[in-house]
Order: structure tokens, then sequence, then C-alpha cells
């Protein structure tokens, strides 16, 4: 039977206070009489010294009338008697005394008394009279004219308190103990119920649920645990949410490995299925002596569209990795963005506008100049793939607070809303792209400016489609 952690405390606690109080109740009943004889005796040692004292100071007579003013409310019994032990006065009439020899008593058994003891000239203690089981506490002294002082109480009246008391001691502890397993119950509840709490928490905890938190406002250990409890569940709900996108990101990645090497494998058996079928038919004599120019033009032009793919290729995956790191300096990127926009004047069918405009002040910024016009001239020649004479492809320039951004674009066929997000990936083409083309220059301009510290965008306008990215300045 599994006994629970509140059981345990309240158990604990009631066998402590159990044992305590019969323990105080025991202790109680067994000294309250020895007690109460000890008091008393005290008293009347205290009150025979005084009356001793006086006695010296006073002849009998007025003594006697010093004794009955003092000692009128008085239990106890007081006698003073004459050498001969004969009772002189007495402040009760009748007394044990009366009946009983008291020369016998104070001469032959105070010596053989346990409970008595004598001490300068006078006697105290408790007498056993081995009469009807009568004790005495007895205070006697002796003064120097042979008179002498005896005070005496019986110590029933004691014995009858303590044994009025004795029930009542009862009743009390009782009520203690019921008050005690009512306050121990409340206080095993008030310390195991933060840790069943912390308890069922930590049970969530390993089923992953992390959305039970602890909720007390105690500063004790208890509390320090609680938030401690709390702050695992975060830390533990974050890391395996990162895990999660891990794994997720680690899925998709495998997916994209797959479809990259479906695309790689797609793209290149084109070329290689031309350039084979035309070495064949070489091989076989099937051209004529003048046709053989074309077929190894063919065949020249394939294997360049694979060298160049393979190097493409090469390149996104050096950025992809990480491992190629760019040559950053000072540079000015309205002097490289002429650069490139007088390479391309150059080629570019006339009948296309083509046009750029910069600010006026120098763009000063931190970045590799070679890896950025490599980023810009893919803009250029996408828009190129996409333009007809009388077209427009335009550079410009637009300087923020701490970036460039930086926009190509041109009239003509616009993206469908659904691809506008995917044209950045690896051989990704539009359908309406009739156009040849590998689909990596959009995926490595995207790298080379993540590594810059910028990012990319794509968007349709009213006359046609915007490329582009946001380059930090001071990167």
């Amino acid at each position: 039977m599994k006994i629970t952690l509140r059981k345990r405390i309240f158990i604990g606690y009631l066998v402590i206070l159990g044992i305590t109080l019969f323990g105080g109740y025991l202790i109680l009943d067994l000294v309250s009489q020895t007690y109460f004889e000890l008091q008393k005796t005290n008293q009347i040692v205290a009150k025979g010294d005084e009356l001793a004292k006086n006695y010296d100071e006073l002849d009998t007579e007025a003594f006697i009338e010093y004794l009955e003013r003092t000692t009128a409310f008085d239990t106890s019994n007081y006698m003073i008697m004459n050498k001969r032990n004969g009772i002189l006065y007495s402040t009760r009439r009748y007394s044990i005394f009366s009946r009983i020899d008291v020369d016998r008593i104070l001469s032959s058994h105070m010596n053989k008394q346990p409970k008595l003891k004598q001490e300068e000239g006078r006697v105290w203690g408790i007498a056993d009279l081995n009469f009807e089981d009568y004790q005495l506490l007895v205070y006697y002294k002796i003064f120097n004219d042979g008179y002498s002082l005896l005070i005496t109480e019986t110590l029933k009246p004691i014995g009858q308190t303590v044994a009025i008391m004795q029930p009542l001691l009862l009743g009390i502890f009782l009520i203690m103990a019921l008050a005690i397993i009512i306050l121990t119950y409340f206080l095993a509840r008030n310390i195991t119920k933060p840790i069943e709490e912390l308890t069922n928490i930590t049970e969530a905890m390993s089923d992953l649920n992390f959305k039970l938190k602890y909720m007390g406002s105690r500063e004790d250990e208890i509390g320090t645990l609680g938030k401690s409890v709390n702050q695992l569940a975060s830390e533990l709900e974050q890391t395996i949410f990162r895990l999660e996108e891990e794994l997720a990101k680690e899925k998709n990645l495998d997916k994209m490995r797959k479809q990259f090497v479906a695309k790689v494998s797609h793209e290149l058996k084109t070329p290689l299925t031309i350039a084979s079928g035309y070495i064949e038919a070489i091989e076989d004599g099937v051209p004529e002596q003048d046709e053989l120019e074309g077929f190894y033009t063919i065949i020249k032009k394939e294997i360049q569209r694979m060298s160049t793919m393979v190097k493409e290729l090469l390149d996104l995956a050096s950025h992809q990795s990480g491992s190629f790191r760019m040559k950053k300096r000072e540079m000015d990127l309205g002097v490289l963005l002429n650069q490139i926009y007088s390479k391309f004047k150059e080629t570019m069918n006339p009948a296309i506008q083509f046009t750029i405009d910069l600010p006026r002040e120098p763009m000063h910024m931190v970045g590799d100049p070679i890896r950025l016009e490599q980023a810009v001239s893919n803009l250029l020649s996408n828009s190129l793939k996409h333009v007809t004479e009388n077209d427009q492809i335009f550079i410009r320039v637009k300087q923020e607070e701490s970036a460039y951004q930086v926009t190509v674009g041109n009239t003509g066929p616009k993206i469908e809303e659904k691809e506008v997000g995917m044209i950045w990936e690896a051989f990704y083409q539009s359908k309406d792209n009739k156009k040849k083309g590998l689909g990596l220059g959009l995926a490595i301009t995207k790298e080379i400016i993540s590594q810059h510290g910028g990012q990319c965008f794509a968007r349709n306008t009213a006359e046609g489609v915007e490329f582009g990215f946001m380059l930090p300045i001071n990167h």
C-alpha cells in the first residue's frame, strides 16, 4: 500500500506530539504531589523563621498576640510549647496533638523520619505519624528560653487538590491533542500541497506537456524549487521546439537534397544526351563532310552548357555550405553599379530601354565587390530573359537610414503570386519561362546577399516585375 508524503508527515507529527503530550501528562501526574509538598514546605519554613526572629524581640504574651494577628487566615496550626512540650497556645482549638503525645513524636520519632531535616536548631519536613496514614508538614524551633514553636499542616488537602486536578489536566491534554491533530493536518497539507503540485507538473513534463506552471508565492525552499521547475520547463519547451524545428529543417533539407539531385540529373541528362547522340552519329559516319562543323559546334555548345552549370552548382554549394569566404573591403556601391550598367549597356539590344537611377552622394559600404557584381548581374540576366523589344530594364537605388535598397526591374509579364516566394530556390523556373536557363542565378544571388547581411525581395508592379535586395551599409 502506497503511503503518501502527506500521510507520512501527518503520522510523524502525531507520533512526536503524542509522545510529548503523554510524557508531559505522566510527568505532571508524578511530580505534582511532590511539587505542591515542596512549595508548602518552603512556605512553612519561611513563616517559621520569620516568627522565630520576632520571638526574640517580644515577650511571650506579645508574641502570642502577634501570632494571632498574623495567622488569622492561615490554614496551618501554630503552637507555642513550654520546656516540657506542654501546649501553651494553639491557633486551632481542636488539634490532632490534643489526642497524641507531642513529646513522644518530637523526641522519639522525629529522628527516625527520613523526610525530616534538622539544621541550626530547627527541624522541618514531612512527618509520618503512623496514625491513620496521617502525614504532616512540620516546622519545629526551640528558642533560647527553652520554649518552642511547632507549625503543622496536614497534607490531605494537597492530595485532594492533586486528585481534583488530574481529570482537569487530562481534559486539557485531550483538548490539546485534538487541536494538535487538526493543526498537524493543515500543516502537513500546507507542506505537501505544493509538492503534490510540483509532482503533477513534472509528470506532465515527462509527457512533454509544459503548459502546467507552479503558481505558488512561497519564498522558502519549496518556492525556489517551484521557480526552478518553471524555468526548467520553459527551457525544455524551447529546446524541444528548436529540436523539432531542426528536425523539420533536416527533413526539408533531405527533401531538397533529393530534389536537387533529381534536377541536376535532369539538367545534365539533356546536354549529355544531345552531345552523346551527335558523337555517335559522327562515329557512324552519318554526317557529310560539310556537316561535321555544325555537329562539332553543337557538341561544343552542350559541353559549355554543362561546364557553366557545374560551375554554378559549385558556386552555389560553396555559398550554402559556408566554405566560401567573402573578401570584403571599403567600397562605393554607386561606382560598382555604374560599371555593371556600362557592361550590360554595350551588349544589350538597343531596342530595349536600359536606365539607371542612383543617389548623387557616394554610396560607401563594406562588401565584396566581385560577389556583389555577380549578384546584380544575375538579376539583370534574369530580366533580359523576360523582355522583348521596346520593353524597359532599370537599376534603381534608394538610400534608407541604415541600408541601400537596390532594385532591378523590367516591364513585361508578371510572376504568379504563388510563385513569388519560390523563385529564389535553386533550379526553380517559371512555367511561362520559355527561355533556356538552369534556375541557379537567383539562388546564388540570395546566398551572396545573405552573406552581406541583407535580404532579397521580388514583387509585381503595374508595369512588370521588380527584383532586388536590402544591403546594410555597415555590415
